[in-house]
């Protein structure tokens, strides 16, 4: 009874995002392109198909009650593009809706990680995500890796900010406070790949355009 007065609830206050299948988002460009392909051609629903919401909100609820104030007390107008702030950049087939993006960092933000000097803008990408406990990382998750480097892509084509790096920071579900975080140096090349495969996923007429991903294939997708 009250799980579907859970369900009901959150559907009714999920956010629209009317033209997100216009364009390949950056957390959809790792994963399958089949999958993808058929989620954007907005074809025949099927209607015995449950779209599971726990984990989708229980990162909305971090990143909006939690990652998002704490990121505003220690940045206050160093960090731009969260919370309400937070937009969809787009370059032709290609999107991404970044987290938040800090500027004015000094060059050695970054030296836990070992790195002494993040480039001259002085500019850092972050990444919220909650994870699973049960999942052991040793880097950041591809799919995750591939996200951001879209955003870097994309800062640098369509706005005036030159971030060279991405921190992704892994909290986890069960415990909050203990987090895990990766950094992502900017690749141009990576970038290239995203726009061409998207530009594969969004014009492919039908799914036979698109090759297998699978563990057929030698991936971890379809």
């Amino acid at each position: 009874m009250l799980k579907d007065v859970l369900d009901g609830f959150v559907h009714s206050t999920n956010r629209s995002f009317t033209d997100r299948h216009l364009t390949v988002g950056g957390s959809d460009i790792g994963q399958c392109a089949r999958k993808v392909a058929y989620t954007k051609a907005q074809s025949k629903v099927d209607t015995n198909y449950h779209d599971g919401w726990g984990a989708r909100l229980r990162g909305t609820i971090f990143e909006n009650h939690v990652w998002v104030p704490a990121m505003q007390a220690r940045y206050g107008a160093d960090l731009l593009y969260a919370g309400p702030e937070q937009q969809t950049m787009a370059l032709g087939l290609l999107s991404a809706t970044p987290d938040g993006l800090l500027i004015h960092q000094p060059k050695d933000a970054l030296k836990a990680f070992g790195i002494t000097n993040i480039g001259r803008s002085g500019e850092i990408v972050v990444e919220a995500k909650t994870l699973d406990p049960r999942v052991q990382l040793d880097n950041a998750k591809t799919a995750h890796a591939f996200q951001v480097q879209i955003q870097l892509g994309l800062f640098h084509a369509v706005t005036k900010h030159r971030p060279d790096y991405a921190l992704i920071s892994y909290t986890d579900a069960s415990f909050w406070d203990e987090i895990t975080e990766f950094v992502i140096k900017r690749d141009p090349a990576v970038f290239a790949h995203a726009q061409h495969r998207a530009r594969q996923i969004m014009q492919a007429k039908t799914a036979r355009e698109l090759k297998p991903e699978g563990w057929i294939a030698g991936g971890q997708e379809c």
